[in-house]
């Protein structure tokens, strides 16, 4: 179904008027030329007037023009509804036009002249109005142009303005990536470990020092390949079981192909975070957590899974706070509205949190 909008005309009517004038003005020129370099005497009304007129008659037609650029350019219409459209209306603004720049034209010797404008008008008249409709187009085109030219300038203003958000975002991810908490904890399990099982302490030491140097990298930009997500994610998991000594299950769902897709820096830590805090800590012998990277078409489905909570047992209402909501702003700021998230309770228990970006375009942000 064809939905029109209308868009309204940035410019005053006195600039547009102006504009006509000075159109007219300066093609009706190039017939007094010749003129002038011969001497020759002539009517500057006859020479100037058709020419001055068809322009001021495009001075209230141009919001209709720059209306028609819009649709021209609208992508959400079918093409078969806009040609269809766009033709009638140039077909009765062509006629409209030309016949009243004809006619206004033609008065002055009507009336005054008692010129018989008769079959001998016929070719003129007809000639005006194949003028008037070509002449439209131009006018739709110029509007067009300047359609474009003004999106772009909004797309700068709009990527400048996400950029912005963006380092306010990673901000906030340096905030949430680096849990005080889990560090210190994870220090004191290796310490407690010296003694007892040095081999274990240093490996607990290797994988706390390869977690800090991704989160240290995090800063150099926006993405990072998918794969070293993943290996990030392996690290933190590591380090939680060599600290908790619990032995939990973790399924990994990767498509292969997906290795050197640019991800968002750490955009599953905290979701990872959330699985091992209310799933993991909520049910020992439901121990299981789901990760997820798999292409759908144009675009990419990130999961995060848990076996945790039930809807019996409900989990904490802080768990779809900070954490989802950083994580949701981290994409907006990188996708505007292209891209989707979901978070909920799985009916067979736990919480999954789902989302959804686009593949292609986002080298743009590496």
């Amino acid at each position: 179904m064809l939905r029109l909008r209308h868009h309204r005309f940035p410019f005053s009517p006195i600039t547009v008027i102006l504009v006509a004038l000075g159109a007219g003005l300066l093609f009706g020129a190039q017939g007094v030329i010749p003129f002038l370099m011969m001497g020759r005497r002539f009517d500057a009304y006859a020479v100037l007037g058709p020419t001055v007129t068809a322009f001021l008659l495009w001075a209230p037609i141009a919001p209709l023009a720059y209306n028609a650029a819009h649709l021209a350019l609208d992508q959400s219409q079918t093409r078969g509804a806009r040609i269809l459209l766009l033709g009638m209306f140039s077909v009765v603004i062509a006629a409209v036009h030309g016949t009243a720049s004809f006619w206004l034209f033609a008065a002055r010797y009507l009336l005054f002249d008692q010129v018989n404008l008769s079959a001998a008008a016929i070719v003129p008249f007809q000639v005006r109005l194949v003028q008037s409709w070509l002449e439209l187009w131009v006018l739709t085109g110029l509007f067009a142009a300047l359609v474009l030219w003004r999106r772009g300038k909004q797309q700068e203003l709009d990527l400048l303005q996400r950029e912005r958000n963006l380092a306010e975002a990673r901000l906030k991810a340096l905030r949430l990536q680096l849990p005080p908490h889990f560090m210190l904890n994870a220090l004191n399990a290796a310490a407690g470990e010296m003694d007892d099982d040095p081999e274990r302490a240093a490996d607990m030491l290797a994988q706390l020092g390869s977690f800090l140097r991704t989160i240290l990298r995090a800063d150099r930009g926006p993405t990072h390949a998918l794969e070293r997500e993943i290996d990030h994610l392996r690290t933190y998991l590591e380090i939680v079981r060599m600290r908790r000594g619990v032995a939990f299950e973790v399924r990994w769902h990767i498509d292969d192909d997906l290795a050197d897709m640019p991800t968002p820096t750490l955009i599953l830590q905290p979701l990872v975070e959330n699985a091992v805090k209310y799933g993991l800590d909520a049910d020992p012998h439901r121990a299981l957590i789901e990760i997820e990277a798999k292409r759908d078409g144009e675009r990419v489905r990130l999961a995060v899974r848990d076996g945790g909570a039930s809807e019996e047992t409900p989990r904490p209402a802080t768990s779809t706070g900070i954490g989802l909501q950083h994580t949701r702003e981290r994409l907006a700021a990188l996708y505007g509205e292209d891209f989707a998230m979901e978070a909920g309770p799985r009916p067979e228990g736990g919480f999954a949190v789902c989302l959804s970006i686009p593949i292609a375009a986002k080298e743009s942000f590496s």
